[in-house]
């Protein structure tokens, strides 16, 4: 055998070496956190786990592993929640009250904003936000039925599910309303029901 050939043979045994090591290596097991039976990379390319915060380890890992804090417990960790530089309301200006009241889940945020003056002094508002990855979009902007002055709608708000409920302490002079919305589709929320205490003092 020539020397040439025997070193043509060398270098193309050493190639193979490298790219099947290579191989190996991708078709290694990698980390599983989560114990689901596929690799993390792997629930976060498909979208089966989020990864928001954007460090490559699923969202239910960092929390169960106390990398990130998750206060609210509602399976964000709290450096993704939104803040109020992430959701600023649209048609609201200064001295609105846009963050007097903010309450979140997974998937949605909801943000009173009760000094709104859109449909009259202090009637209020609330800003509804959908999550989209690391990106909170504003689906939706609700109001009181029946709007009158200084109904304060937006002072106290919550989300669960589908389902958010919106506090008016001004309503019906000063005795006070909680509404609820529920979504209905992609960017909208309908009005569902008006809650008021039959014994409310204002």
């Amino acid at each position: 055998m020539s020397p040439r050939l025997a070193y043509l043979l060398t270098v193309l045994v050493f190639v193979f070496m490298i790219s099947s090591t290579d191989l190996m290596a991708q078709c290694q097991p990698t980390v599983d956190c989560n114990q689901n039976g596929v690799a993390d990379q792997c629930d976060i390319d498909f979208g089966s786990s989020d990864d928001c915060n954007g460090n490559l380890v699923p969202d239910e890992c960092d929390i169960a592993f106390l990398v990130s804090e998750d206060c609210n417990l509602d399976g964000i960790p709290d450096e993704c929640n939104p803040g109020l530089t992430e959701l600023i309301g649209l048609g609201l200006a200064f001295g609105q009250g846009f963050g007097e009241s903010i309450d979140s889940t997974q998937q949605f945020a909801i943000i009173g904003a009760p000094f709104d003056d859109l449909l009259g002094t202090d009637t209020g508002s609330a800003n509804i936000f959908r999550r989209s990855g690391t990106l909170w979009i504003e689906e939706m902007k609700l109001f009181g039925i029946a709007s009158t002055l200084d109904d304060r709608f937006g002072t106290s708000v919550a989300v669960e599910g589908d389902l958010v409920a919106v506090g008016a302490p001004g309503k019906t002079q000063n005795r006070g309303a909680v509404f609820l919305f529920r979504r209905i589709g992609i960017g909208w929320w309908n009005y569902e029901a008006t809650l008021m205490a039959f014994d409310a003092q204002p």
